[in-house]
């Protein structure tokens, strides 16, 4: 007797990690559970299997109407959670019973720090707050598995720390961590305190860091990514001398989150590296001549790039167009031009791609807060008011499938995107505003 795949505990495992649970409407998480409910239904081999999956993160905000008492049952399947403020007055007496997280997300909660204790096997940790927390030495003492975390106090709070104990608290820190987030103020003191993460791969910097850039060599010398925003004049000044001097020798790439005052001072500093930037996220108001040039001279290392933007007058696709022409090395490709209606079809000929068979992904995101402004053709992606239905999300299109519970686009033009996509062999991923389609094996 041939045994059927999904009675197998390992393949529907795997099988209902695929299962949508998670979805965004606009910027805030939406909590699906009609996706998998059904399955849990099936049979007690589905129910005790895809359980873990079901109870696999946990935002005790968005899915406020869950009774305590069943979160609480859950807790043992949970390895993902994200604790608000919110949720300390269902907690008065007691730290939530969560102890395998392996991802802890705590914005304004002062119980984040002894969740934190009885999680010894967390690997990522983000601590958002304004108010008091007891961050003392022994925090991270038994994190020995810890590979990201992110520390930003509010104002308040940095003026009570103790900034000469708080450089200790950083140094016990395990060697595992790959990626630390820190706000300005924190990142200070741990330069005061002369903190050393020799072996940490991404740093982000939350607020205009000036002159601290200068002590990055000396802090973290093997950094690879630095996500920062150059805002000001000492900023733009000493990313120019860390990009150009190769102090990091592995540092190939750069994010940014916000717009620089003058467009000249971005492509400075993109001049400035000479190694080569392999990934590229950067904010921008134009696309003059200079930032075009000073991108295109990294056409050859590029593998990410990522053009933002909500103020543009001009559409810049012919800049684009000009700078696709010169990446041989592209594999991931995301733009968002929120002004005026612009044509995604300019973008995915091939022609126009130096080496399009390497690309495999590609993000449009255009002003999905009113209308949406993107077109294929003379095809606007909106659909006719009433189109947006779960039946078609349940089928494919030209062999690609969407990510969500509704198609929100217009299947004549999704049509059109599909085929011009048959030109990229190796496109697995296109993503419009929040809807992702992927390839169909």
């Amino acid at each position: 007797m041939v045994m059927n795949p999904l009675e197998i505990p390992e393949i529907l495992f795997l099988v209902g990690q695929y299962i949508p649970l998670w979805d965004f409407d606009e910027c805030d998480p939406v909590f699906q559970p009609r996706n998998l409910l059904p399955f849990l239904s099936v049979s007690c081999c589905f129910r005790r299997t895809l359980l873990p999956v079901f109870w696999h993160t946990v935002d005790g905000y968005v899915m406020g109407d869950v009774p305590l008492d069943v979160l609480h049952k859950y807790a043992p399947h949970a390895r993902v959670f994200y604790y608000r403020s919110q949720l300390d007055d269902f907690f008065v007496d007691t730290v939530p019973p969560y102890r395998q997280l392996i991802e802890l997300h705590a914005f304004g909660s002062y119980r984040a720090m002894d969740l934190a204790r009885l999680n010894p096997n967390l690997q990522e940790f983000v601590l958002v707050t304004r108010i008091p927390v007891a961050l003392d030495e022994t925090i991270f003492v038994s994190l020995k598995q810890l590979r990201r975390l992110h520390l930003s106090f509010g104002g308040d709070l940095y003026d009570q720390m103790d900034h000469i104990s708080f450089p200790n608290v950083l140094r016990l820190i395990p060697p595992t961590l790959e990626s630390l987030t820190l706000s300005v103020n924190v990142f200070g003191v741990a330069c005061q305190g002369q903190v050393g993460f020799p072996k940490l791969k991404t740093l982000g910097l939350r607020g205009d860091p000036g002159r601290l850039l200068d002590r990055i060599p000396l802090i973290c010398p093997n950094l690879e990514t630095i996500e920062v925003d150059a805002v000001s004049d000492a900023s733009v000044e000493s990313l120019k001398v860390l990009f150009r001097s190769g102090a990091c020798p592995r540092l190939v790439n750069w994010s940014t989150t916000v717009v620089l005052a003058h467009e000249t001072q971005f492509a400075e500093i993109l001049s400035s590296h000479r190694q080569g930037i392999k990934e590229l996220d950067m904010r921008l108001r134009e696309m003059p001549k200079a930032v075009q040039s000073a991108i295109k001279q990294h056409g050859d290392t590029l593998k990410s790039l990522s053009v933002r933007n909500s103020t543009m007058r001009k559409n810049p696709t012919s800049s684009l167009v000009d700078i696709l022409r010169t990446c041989s090395r592209l594999e991931e490709f995301e733009y968002e031009n929120w002004y005026g209606h612009w044509d995604v079809g300019e973008v995915m000929d091939t022609t126009i791609w130096k080496n399009p068979g390497l690309l495999k992904s590609l993000a449009f995101r255009g002003n999905w807060a009113t209308v949406c402004n993107m077109k294929i053709g003379d095809l606007t992606l909106s659909p006719p008011d009433g189109e947006t239905t779960k039946t078609l999300a349940r089928t494919s299109i030209r062999g690609w499938r969407v990510q969500k519970e509704k198609l929100e686009h217009n299947r004549a033009a999704l049509e059109a995107l599909f085929e011009l996509a048959e030109g990229f062999e190796q496109l697995k991923v296109i993503t419009l505003n929040r809807a992702t389609y992927k390839k169909c094996h």
